[in-house]
């Protein structure tokens, strides 16, 4: 290995480490190991920028955009309100926004899909009194 590719090594690994360890500084401690690797020469800022997939970054942001709109216009409440009149128990709710998350993961991708539906997971979850780490499971795992 290079002397180079040691030292791009050691930052992400301290990186990685630090993160582990002392969470709630998880951003100042990624742009300190992004700002190393800029010191240290082992990475321009051209070649940075140019490597990332600005589609990706699109589509993310797009998709917050649209679940802000979402939640802004009280959709999430009005399908909560109408599956909690529906169903009879909290496992029967569960299915249902599966059910929901699957058919609308046919139309968009899963991080778009988890973004759209979770915020009627967490209605439902709100009016049945549960926590809605259930739902968000079921969410994950049928988009």
């Amino acid at each position: 290995m290079y002397n180079k590719d040691i030292l791009g090594l050691a930052i992400f690994i301290l990186s990685f480490v630090f993160i582990s360890f002392f969470h709630d500084r998880k951003t100042i401690i990624l742009w300190a190991g992004v700002l190393l690797l800029f010191v240290f020469r082992l990475t321009s800022f051209n070649s940075a920028v140019n490597v990332i997939n600005w589609n990706v970054i699109g589509i993310f942001w797009g998709t917050a955009i649209v679940a802000e709109v979402f939640i802004l216009s009280n959709v999430p409440s009005l399908v909560a309100n109408k599956l909690v009149s529906k169903t009879k128990t909290v496992g029967i709710a569960i299915l249902a926004v599966s059910a929901f998350s699957g058919f609308i993961s046919a139309f968009c991708e899963n991080v778009a899909t988890v973004m759209i539906v979770a915020p009627i997971a967490f209605e439902i979850a709100r009016k049945l009194k549960v926590s809605p780490v259930p739902f968000l499971i079921a969410i994950a795992i049928s988009s």
